[in-house]
């Protein structure tokens, strides 16, 4: 809805306001658009849809994440995906792979390491307050896809980020698919399909978290 905002430089108060009342109409348009999405989605939600009506949905927002990892272009921002899985989380169960995927295979290492978060929303809400019924649903989305979050474990401490801030970053969010994991009993499943190569990485890259995780 809104096109990408160029910042100028310019020492010219005339061209400052006119800069101003730009960037103002530019977040007024962003969030216009962001707050329109989050309405129709909660409309979609009350209407109790079949997962085939809502195939478009989750066909838009593939399109969506596919731009945001590949184009440096990209005007989403990962707040704005994160707040979306928040409030409707089917969406982010339905697309869990596809996220496990893009993100194990960005190029830019500041895209995968953002994105860490997007998956650590669909995370928490694998294991926040589900009855029976949906536990097992839930449990049924992480075994079909657990090899693709090995991938991503493995990807991650085999090249981990150089700087400090980014390597915390991943750090933490193995913490948090370990905490899931543990939670939904799934552990000893992971380690099968935890390659050797990784496992050592793991040992080596996340040292204690690993090892208490490997001992629960």
């Amino acid at each position: 809805a809104a096109k990408p905002f160029k910042k100028k430089k310019s020492g010219s108060s005339t061209l400052s306001k006119k800069h101003t009342a730009s960037w103002n109409r530019h977040k007024m348009v962003t969030a216009l658009a962001q707050n329109s999405t989050f309405w129709i989605l909660k409309v979609m939600d009350a209407r109790n849809f079949c997962v085939s009506e809502l195939q478009r949905v989750f066909d838009i927002f593939k399109g969506m994440m596919a731009s945001y990892f590949d184009s440096k272009k990209s005007q989403i921002k990962s707040e704005f995906l994160k707040e979306i899985f928040r409030r409707r989380p089917w969406i982010g169960h339905n697309l869990f792979s596809f996220l496990l995927e893009k993100c194990g295979t960005a190029k830019s290492q500041f895209r995968r390491v953002e994105a860490l978060d997007l998956i650590a929303e669909v995370l928490k809400s694998l294991t926040t307050n589900a009855d029976d019924s949906s536990q097992h649903s839930l449990v049924k989305i992480m075994k079909s896809n657990l090899q693709q979050l090995c991938d991503l474990i493995k990807e991650l401490v085999t090249n981990m980020p150089e700087k400090q801030s980014r390597r915390a970053d991943v750090r933490k969010f193995c913490s948090k698919v370990f905490q899931t994991l543990t939670s939904l009993n799934l552990t000893t499943s992971f380690l099968k399909a935890l390659e050797s190569d990784a496992r050592a990485a793991c040992e080596s890259q996340l040292g204690d978290v690993f090892l208490a995780f490997v001992k629960r």
